[in-house]
């Protein structure tokens, strides 16, 4: 696990999920977590190369 401290919300935050990144929907922890991280109107940027796509999981309706 890595993780960095950071004294205000950020602009743009680049994040992963690592390992836990083979579909989209495991990928979205990396989303989660980066959130709390960006000012309001910030760019995330989520890296996963989802192999397995968006996930096997049924739509949400």
């Amino acid at each position: 696990m890595c993780s960095v401290a950071v004294d205000e919300p950020v602009e743009v935050a680049l994040v992963s999920a690592h390992p836990a990144e083979a579909d989209f929907w495991q990928a979205g922890k990396g989303i989660a977590s980066g959130e709390k991280l960006l000012k309001d109107g910030g760019t995330l940027i989520l890296v996963a190369p989802c192999p397995e796509g968006v996930g096997p999981h049924p739509p949400e309706h």
